[in-house]
């Protein structure tokens, strides 16, 4: 495994000496534990923190609870002094929760639920850490007879923190959480993760790459912190960190890499990922770092780089040191790093990235023109059963069935949601997979040569794309698409034949942008599927299923009833071109932008052929479903009619 034996928190919890086990059949996502085994829980297990949270939760009327925990640097002096004086009025020292702003009565007693730990479970698993797993950062530790009880501080309930309850249903739904670091510490263009450019150009120089852990500002000596001791839910046993040293050497951003790819789930968490991915932007802050310099003389009959070439470590870092406290220093080394400019790669999420995004789109713009598509994807985690397998390797997971009632498909639907907002690491598992698919297979993208072959709309030229989180925490992406044919044919517009360039470019843009719900659509629907037809004169699917069971039994030999499937394409019409309602129902689709018209439109924008009664895309969705249904059931029933003859002649 080259040092990456990490494991898990064992489903039994067996202390030596004791005869009964403490845990059987742990599972930390079960319900028995689900509520327990949150955020809070999770820091109060660790023995060492490099950062402070705030665990803050927003609420009200018609509102669902959300989340925010912020990481933040802390002054350790400030920090104890502050606990002292604390301590001294009684309350516990460990954790406080605040309540502010406004809340109903339910969404409060949500928080405080929240807010209190499991001691039961908090003592069993810390003394499994101290006296079981070999964790170092537990070692001399002594099991605690109790749990941290946090206080919950909060101004008593009155007209202006309290929201009358208006919409249960919503108000009493948590949305999660979001995880933010302060910006203090992050790595600039200029600085990367140093205090000046000077010393930026020292590390550089020296090879010196920055310490991994956020460092909470400079109040913290993260040089004694390890991942896998901040950490302890995703290393349990303390093995398998970033700098433990292996067979193969492997470096420090490959394996932070690796822990993102896993299928163990703690690495799948939003707090991981967010530590994470603060320490790969430090990384990479270094190693795309540039010192450029003006090749001018420093004085002397010297060149510049045979003045740079006798500099030894110590000079250049005596100069950095007395320039950052304006010293007077005028040697060689000084005049150097004045002279010398950093840079480095900005962070993704930083305004100086999207200025670096923004420069590259120009050029492409500048390359071949305004870009002909723009496309937007928006994958919904809660529909995609595959979150839940990312997020659950290994085991066995069931797909409710087509005739399970509600009850149990809402239950299903609360698990994927649990789960998406739990592990957001698989969610973006799972986004990288449709990402991937939707550039090859439908954009005839090959990411290795990076050229295009011909895909859904043609051969792609280049493409930007912009990726992003909404609201409701599911990752959305916004491209921009350069395509051959569709450059060849807005350069034809201005040629000498216009015309046919302009009928040309609009059967292309018609072949490769429009679309139907109908058109060569082989799903299926029952002929009677519109019940507001007048001719309709069919029977029910009941009473079909009725008569089916009465003729197996009347022993006609027959045992089929017709109810006269067909394809949704001979029942329906969206667009009926060339007929006398094809510019009316053109400007109901377009209704269906307008902010008013939707309201009224309700999606239906689909006709029945006999009667005009207008339906849904989700309608005809309903309908199908219905057919294949009824289709299995009156096979069921035609071999069940079948068995009844047989005993019948018996």
């Amino acid at each position: 495994a080259n040092g990456f034996v990490i494991g898990h928190f064992p489903s039994v919890i067996q202390i030596p000496g004791e005869v009964e086990p403490r845990r059987i059949g742990l599972d930390l996502d079960a319900d028995e534990f689900k509520e327990k085994f949150h955020d809070l829980f999770c820091a109060a297990l660790s023995t060492q923190r490099a950062y402070g949270y705030v665990f803050a939760y927003t609420g009200g009327a018609q509102k669902s609870l959300m989340g925010s925990i912020n990481f933040f640097e802390m002054n350790q002096n400030h920090l104890a002094s502050a606990i002292n004086l604390y301590r001294s009025t009684g309350a516990n020292d460990h954790l406080i929760t605040v309540l502010c702003g406004r809340f109903t009565p339910e969404q409060r007693t949500i928080i405080r639920n929240r807010a209190i730990l499991d001691t039961a479970l908090y003592v069993d698993m810390m003394t499994w850490l101290i006296r079981v797993s070999g964790h170092p950062a537990y070692t001399d530790l002594t099991p605690p007879e109790e749990c941290p009880t946090p206080t919950i501080l909060e101004d008593d309930a009155n007209d202006n923190n309290t929201d009358d309850t208006q919409n249960p249903g919503v108000e009493q739904e948590y949305q999660g959480s979001t995880y933010t670091f302060t910006t203090s510490n992050d790595p600039s263009e200029n600085m990367g993760t140093n205090r000046s450019p000077q010393e930026f150009t020292l590390s550089m120089m020296n090879r010196s790459s920055p310490l991994l852990l956020v460092r909470g500002g400079n109040y913290t000596n993260a040089e004694e912190l390890m991942l896998e001791n901040v950490l302890p839910i995703q290393f349990p046993f303390g093995l398998g960190g970033p700098t433990q040293r292996r067979p193969t050497a492997v470096s420090k951003e490959v394996a932070l890499q690796h822990y993102t790819r896993l299928s163990l789930k703690q690495f799948m968490r939003g707090d991981f990922l967010l530590v994470v991915l603060h320490m790969m932007n430090r990384i990479r802050s270094f190693t795309t770092g540039l010192v450029t310099c003006r090749s001018l003389g420093l004085g002397g009959d010297l060149t510049f780089a045979e003045s740079i070439s006798t500099l030894t470590d110590q000079q250049i870092k005596r100069a950095a040191e007395n320039i950052t406290k304006n010293v007077e220093d005028n040697s060689v080394a000084a005049q150097f790093l004045r002279r010398a400019e950093t840079s480095c790669r900005s962070i993704g999420y930083t305004a100086a990235a999207a200025r670096a995004n923004r420069r590259l789109m120009y050029g492409l713009t500048d390359r071949y023109g305004t870009a002909h598509i723009f496309f937007t994807i928006s994958p919904c985690d809660e529909c995609s059963w595959r979150v839940r397998v990312w997020a659950n390797a290994g085991m066995t997971m069931t797909m409710p069935s087509i005739d399970d009632p509600d009850n149990v498909c809402l239950i299903d639907y609360k698990e994927r949601r649990d789960t998406r907002l739990k592990y957001p690491g698989a969610c973006a598992l799972e986004y990288e997979s449709i990402i991937q698919t939707l550039l090859k297979k439908l954009f005839g993208w090959d990411c290795k040569k990076q050229k295009g072959d011909k895909g859904i709309f043609g051969t792609l030229l280049a493409f930007c794309v912009a990726h992003e989180e909404q609201n409701r925490k599911t990752l959305h992406g916004h491209w921009l698409l350069w395509v051959k044919e569709l450059m060849h044919w807005r350069r034809e517009l201005f040629g000498s034949n216009q015309e046919a360039a302009r009928k040309a470019f609009l059967n292309y843009v018609d072949s490769v942008m429009s679309s139907s719900y109908l058109k060569n659509e082989e799903m299926a629907v029952d002929d009677d599927c519109c019940n507001k037809c007048e001719s309709n004169g069919n029977a029910t699917m009941e009473q079909c299923v009725a008569s089916s069971i009465s003729e197996h039994v009347g022993g006609d030999g027959d045992g089929n009833v017709d109810i006269g499937p067909c394809t949704v394409h001979d029942k329906f019409v969206d667009v009926d071109v060339g007929g006398a309602l094809e510019q009316e129902q053109l400007q109901r689709i377009r209704n269906t932008r307008s902010k008013h018209e939707k309201d009224k439109i309700q999606g239906n924008i689909i006709d029945c052929r006999e009667c005009g009664e207008t339906f849904s895309t989700n309608d005809l969705v309903q309908m199908s479903l219905r057919h294949y249904k009824s289709a299995w059931q009156r096979q069921t029933w035609k071999q069940a009619g079948d068995l009844l003859m047989m005993l019948q002649f018996t």
